[in-house]
């Protein structure tokens, strides 16, 4: 920009309507498999829901918002800890009973239908600092609440889903 730095930031600002997003750089992979390995740590993102539709990509998030459980898997699956049994139970029933989400996070009789159907061997985040809009590759389907929303890796018309908070239930049962 060939600003000062104050200048830099105010021109940031002003461009934004001081709506400014940053990345930090504070981890490494090994402070990632390190946490990884802990049984009492669940795997989420800070990240936001985006869509992969052009007309709605808006400068460069951080890959992490279409990444962050096919990056998880890939790397517990190359490092080989924890288990797979244990990393899908750190994205699923752990943060489900740590927030007390009624009737989910696992698949059991009279649990709501929530479930992923993925590639072991190829599911893999695919999302870079330089082109985050990218789907992860080796997933095949995505049930929410017994609707399916992901077919064959293609989106369907379905929308079942909603926010749940600590204690919801969900009102429609399939």
């Amino acid at each position: 920009m060939e600003l000062s730095p104050a200048r830099t930031v105010i021109r940031i600002l002003d461009e934004t309507d001081g709506k400014v997003k940053a990345i930090y750089f504070s981890m490494s992979d090994r402070d990632v498999e390190e946490i990884m390995s802990r049984e009492d740590i669940v795997t989420g993102s800070d990240g936001c829901a985006m869509d992969f539709d052009s007309r709605t990509q808006n400068g460069l998030p951080h890959p992490r918002n279409f990444g962050t459980f096919p990056r998880t898997l890939r790397m517990g699956r190359e490092i080989g800890r924890p288990s797979r049994e244990k990393i899908i139970r750190k994205m699923t029933g752990l943060p489900a009973g740590i927030f007390r989400l009624k009737d989910t996070g696992s698949i059991c009789v009279g649990n709501y239908a929530d479930i992923t159907v993925f590639d072991w061997d190829r599911f893999r985040d695919t999302a870079t600092y330089d082109r985050p809009y990218q789907k992860p590759v080796g997933l095949k389907h995505v049930i929410v609440s017994g609707s399916l929303i992901l077919e064959d890796g293609k989106i369907t018309r379905n929308s079942p889903g909603r926010i749940l908070g600590k204690g919801t239930r969900r009102h429609k049962r399939h």
